[in-house]
């Protein structure tokens, strides 16, 4: 470094430490700012994976009206119950606020009018197996009772007594096989405010969904990204450290000694012939 640039630079610290020590509550105002800014900018790097998985499954959500942490309207399909049998007869039961389960084979004998006027019949249940498809409700209604039989397992035999019989007993008049089977209907639907418990539940598996796959897409970045803004931030941190009293007493003798070094310069210039030695600081 030649005699002018070295004045310049000196001329140059002086005043940036006069300003300092100067306008240290500005400079620490300052520095705390940007560092408070730094800091969030280093969280936000590590929390982007999972800020732009939040986005992206959220988007989700909301395209199948199901948002997290709201309340959505709900579209509440029917329950329905079907009961068939082997002479034709069809019957469905539909239900919004009852959940139909049942999956039942079962075989009637027909009614038989007894002393005293009273009716019976016999029911025949059976285990269900997957060799039983109860969906083809046709292919199974066709079978015999013996057929039935060699297939499925009796798990209950029982009559049925009644004095009197309702319309629907009426479906009974002979022998048949039956199967009870539940299905969702598409077409009879109601609408409905969702349930707290259902929007809890929902909300925790949008922050699982969210926690698992951000952290798969930070996995995926640390393959193909080697510097991160987080490195970048973390070495411009200590340049905005607040000035404490230490700092101020250690900056005071720094400029003491660039203000001699400035200062033996300064007079070299005028009188060539003496030379000078700067002081380390």
């Amino acid at each position: 470094m030649n005699k002018v640039s070295l004045v310049k630079k000196l001329t140059y610290d002086v005043r940036k430490l006069e300003n300092k020590i100067e306008h240290r509550k500005l400079y620490n105002i300052r520095n705390c700012i940007i560092k408070t800014l730094i800091k969030s900018g280093i969280a936000v790097d590590y929390a982007l994976p999972f800020i732009i998985t939040a986005i992206i499954v959220a988007s989700g959500e909301a395209a199948k009206g199901d948002l997290p942490f709201h309340i959505d309207e709900v579209a509440e399909k029917a329950c329905v119950e079907t009961i068939d049998t082997s002479n034709g007869t069809h019957i469905e039961h539909i239900s919004y606020d009852f959940d139909y389960d049942e999956e039942i084979i079962e075989h009637s004998t027909g009614w038989v009018k007894k002393d005293k006027n009273l009716y019976e019949r016999t029911l025949t249940s059976y285990r269900l197996s997957d060799d039983i498809d109860l969906s083809d409700t046709n292919k199974v209604l066709s079978m015999t009772k013996e057929e039935i039989e060699k297939i499925l397992v009796v798990t209950n035999i029982k009559t049925i007594s009644k004095n009197t019989l309702t319309p629907e007993d009426e479906m009974y008049d002979e022998d048949a096989l039956i199967i009870i089977n539940h299905t969702e209907s598409e077409e009879d639907t109601i609408t409905r405010k969702e349930t707290t418990g259902e929007n809890v539940l929902n909300s925790i598996l949008y922050i699982i969904l969210t926690l698992c796959w951000g952290a798969s897409l930070g996995s995926l970045g640390k393959i193909f990204i080697k510097t991160y803004f987080r490195d970048i931030l973390r070495e411009c941190e200590p340049l905005f450290t607040p000035i404490n009293k230490d700092d101020l007493e250690a900056m005071k003798r720094m400029l003491e000694v660039k203000k001699e070094n400035l200062s033996m310069i300064s007079e070299n210039e005028n009188n060539s012939n003496y030379s000078y030695k700067l002081r380390k600081i």
